[in-house]
């Protein structure tokens, strides 16, 4: 099993961290409507695989 010990700091500043990125990138995504289709499926998996890839670990069989 893996335990983490995270901070409130460190869970503070890495939420903050994620809400700049993505208010960044909406504000990129909005001025740039030229290529507002393909930087959006490209932002989406981007947001899709990182959650994916961090849960793949993750036992929901885990009876002990």
């Amino acid at each position: 099993m893996v335990y983490y010990s995270i901070q409130p700091q460190q869970i503070a500043l890495l939420i903050g961290s994620l809400l700049t990125t993505l208010f960044i990138y909406i504000y990129i995504l909005i001025h740039r409507e030229t290529y507002a289709h393909l930087s959006d499926s490209i932002g989406l998996f981007v947001i899709l695989a990182i959650p994916l890839y961090y849960s793949q670990k993750i036992n929901g069989n885990n009876k002990g």
